[in-house]
């Protein structure tokens, strides 16, 4: 049986814009709740919350996961130069 194409989509995470963001880098539940205590703890922009889900989506292809996972957005956060409080605990 052959294989169906990937759907098109940017060719960099970084590259993607806010729909292809919505389509291709879906959170877990973890992962938004993460997520959504920066935003309450940390007040974040629309901008960084983009710019994290783009590095936690690059982390998720690296390990071969469909979803973004809390673990991906944890990893993510340092290297934005952002940290989230509570979530190494």
């Amino acid at each position: 049986m052959r294989a169906l194409p990937a759907p098109p989509r940017a060719p960099f995470n970084s590259a993607m814009n806010g729909e292809e963001l919505r389509r291709y880098a879906g959170l877990d539940r973890e992962g938004r709740k993460l997520l959504q205590l920066a935003f309450e703890t940390l007040g974040l922009s629309a901008r960084a919350y983009n710019r994290i889900v783009k590095v936690a989506r690059t982390i998720a292809d690296l390990a071969g996961a469909e979803q973004i996972e809390a673990a991906h957005v944890a990893e993510a956060d340092p290297v934005m130069g952002i940290f989230i409080p509570g979530h190494m605990d």
